[in-house]
């Protein structure tokens, strides 16, 4: 993949800014969403046909998980880029602020909406050691990061 220079930004609030003006149309917005990927670098790009991409820089993480569903085979994610996938649980980290972050399946960053905090909070147990995110039999801790 080429990878370019776009002037891109992502507000931490999912807002985008090219060369500093707000992306104000609502289909291009949402097609930036859909297109963050990982560069070659594990960097995020926007690219719509995976051979070229736009470098763009990030208040705080590229991605957001916008819902989490508790299952049987784990914890089904819907990430703001229209991805679904497992969250790996052992990617979870508490931030200092209480907010979660995990790590998509190509290595992005997604923090938590506060709806899809709460959506696992049924899993959350106290041990000991500290908290855990028990799902399917399995629990990991929850580890805390400044």
């Amino acid at each position: 993949m080429r990878v370019f220079p776009s002037n891109l930004y992502l507000k931490a609030d999912g807002t985008w800014l090219h060369e500093g003006t707000p992306v104000e149309h609502a289909r291009l917005a949402a097609l930036l969403h859909r297109s963050i990927i990982a560069g070659p670098d594990g960097q995020p790009v926007v690219s719509t046909n995976g051979v070229d991409g736009g470098a763009i820089w990030c208040e705080d993480t590229p991605l957001r998980v916008l819902g989490a569903h508790v299952a049987e085979d784990g914890v089904h994610l819907a990430l703001s880029n229209e991805r679904k996938e497992l969250l790996d649980a052992a990617s979870v980290r508490v931030h200092g602020n209480g907010s979660w972050t995990c790590i998509n399946s190509q290595g992005l960053t997604a923090r938590f909406t506060r709806q899809a905090q709460m959506a696992l909070m049924e899993c959350v147990e106290e041990d000991a050691a500290g908290y855990l995110l028990r799902v399917g039999g399995s629990a990991w801790p929850l580890k805390q990061v400044d």
